[in-house]
């Protein structure tokens, strides 16, 4: 054999096990997952861990973390600033969980510009991080190249660490330690196929673990964890949609009868006779299997829901009629309460023509004893009234629409269409105008405080054998003023927003433009 021939087939050789190699590496290396480098969360206890690059920061979720009363990390707390600091980073992966004594711990991973990472390890700060942290002193803390980052106003310290382009921050000695064990792997970390298949396609990703400790009286039950990946992109021209997500919940079959997420089933919706009172704060639709027992038995809110229609004298059969199909419930319009312009409420439900007109009769001959309501235009039956708020009981065809608004709110304007194709099978979904949202719960909040200042009384337009129903309370909000206008302000910076419950366990999320 010639030399030429032999060096032909070296030189094929050398280039088939290098291009073997290297798709050897790139099909097992996959995308770089910085949450690996975080611990390993417990199951029994409640977390939250996210991944994302700087331009699909949860800006949500850290304001919920930071900002009001009951914030879990208060202005100037080591976990508020670690937020801070990961928001500014190329990319960070978060760990935050319920750690000893009601303090929650909190880790972070992030990749930085390597200018950021020089001075890191020289233990000079970049200037983003000084613009957070304010004075400080930064001293060698052992071995492992890591340092300490003491500030003048704070009691806790920082405690850091580089290695090549990423960085390394956890609030307190031992957490820290905890992911210097991680990184030398004598801890377990979060594995790197986390976020599994999704990771090539969808930039962000976020994973929320009750620690079995939610809606489980008392009991500990296996964890419920909300899986969820999102990535924004420029505005559609048609729906001004600007972001999107994949959700997955876990565990939902140890919460809930087996029986009944087996009869989830997603179903065709009918956009084109929804009704969604204007102004338009939120709107939830559920299209359920027809459920058995008795209402008593059934749970939160269905339980609530078929009690109120035992009381109009419906019987438990109808009331399992009623809520099976198309249900919708909503928040908006407006009514009018006194001298205060409150935000309305509406059921509507789709059923059989001549069990929607009974549903009506029933409403206003049992709940308002018998008031002749005025007709609506746009409706074949049923109407409205004022006592002195106003009562919306009407129906048309095979739907009833049951409420607490004035008439004036049911213009139509407003459609489902707009958010989901007509026909598009899903079990349920929730539209909602965050920023109004916001601003109504601040509202009601202010003016919860001033009817319990003033002492407000309207007992003299009730009867006793109303049990109550559709009674307007003095207490508009569940929160103080400072939390209201915390969470307010968080949903202000939002948009309009659709959740689609697709499959029993799985549905997306599609976010607009606010000028929607």
């Amino acid at each position: 054999m010639s030399k030429r021939v032999k060096l032909v087939i070296l030189i094929i050789c050398t280039a088939a096990a290098a291009l073997f190699g290297l798709f050897a590496y790139f099909s097992t290396k996959g995308p770089a997952v910085l949450a690996s480098r975080l611990p390993l969360p417990s199951a029994s206890d409640p977390y939250v861990v996210f991944e994302t690059p700087e331009n699909e920061y949860p800006l949500s979720i850290s304001a919920l973390l930071t900002e009001g009363q009951y914030a879990v990390f208060r202005e100037g707390s080591a976990g508020n600033r670690i937020l801070s600091i990961a928001k500014t980073a190329k990319e960070c992966a978060v760990l935050i969980e319920d750690g000893d004594e009601g303090i929650f711990d909190i880790y972070a991973v992030m990749r930085l510009l390597p200018e950021d990472i020089s001075s890191l390890s020289k233990g000079d700060l970049p200037r983003s991080w000084k613009m957070i942290l304010g004075n400080t002193e930064v001293r060698k803390s052992g071995e492992n190249g890591s340092w300490e980052i003491k500030t003048t106003d704070a009691d806790t310290s920082l405690y850091y660490s580089t290695e090549r382009e990423i960085a390394i921050i956890s609030h307190n000695r031992d957490s820290f330690f905890k992911m210097l064990d991680v990184r030398s792997g004598s801890v377990k970390g979060i594995p790197k196929n986390y976020w599994g298949k999704e990771k090539k396609s969808w930039p962000a990703h976020i994973e929320i673990s009750d620690g079995g400790l939610l809606f489980t009286d008392d009991e500990i039950q296996p964890p419920l964890i909300l899986k969820a990946a999102w990535r924004s992109h420029e505005p559609d021209k048609k729906t001004g949609r600007i972001g999107e997500a994949i959700w997955k919940i876990q565990g939902l079959d140890k919460r809930i009868s087996p029986i009944f997420i087996k009869a989830l089933e997603s179903k065709k919706w009918d956009t084109t006779n929804c009704i969604i009172p204007e102004p338009f704060l939120l709107s939830a639709g559920m299209n359920l299997p027809e459920r058995k027992g008795s209402p008593s038995d059934w749970p939160f809110p269905l339980k609530t829901i078929g009690e109120l229609g035992k009381s109009m004298g419906l019987s438990e059969k109808k009331i399992q009629k009623i809520l099976s199909g198309e249900t919708i419930f909503s928040v908006g319009g407006y009514n009018k309460l006194l001298w205060f312009s409150l935000p309305g409420i509406l059921a509507e439900f789709t059923g059989d023509k001549d069990l929607m007109r009974e549903l009506v009769d029933a409403f206003w001959n049992k709940l308002f004893f018998g008031a002749e309501p005025r007709p609506i235009d746009g409706f074949d039956f049923g109407g409205t009234t004022n006592v002195p708020f106003s009562v919306v009981g009407a129906g048309r065809g095979n739907v009833a629409i049951l409420g607490l608004l004035s008439p004036e709110s049911i213009k139509e304007t407003v459609k489902l269409e707009s958010f989901i194709k007509n026909n598009e099978e899903a079990i349920g979904w929730i539209v909602a105008d965050l920023p109004k949202i916001g601003v109504a719960l601040s509202d009601m909040t202010k003016m919860n405080s001033f009817m319990n200042d003033s002492e407000v009384d309207d007992e003299q337009y009730f009867e006793e054998d109303t049990d109550n129903i559709f009674q307007p309370d003095n207490t508009f909000s569940p929160f103080d003023q400072g939390i209201s206008d915390s969470f307010g302000n968080v949903l202000k910076g939002m948009g309009k927003t659709l959740i689609v419950w697709e499959t029993a366990e799985s549905g997306r999320i599609n976010w607009y433009r606010n000028s929607k």
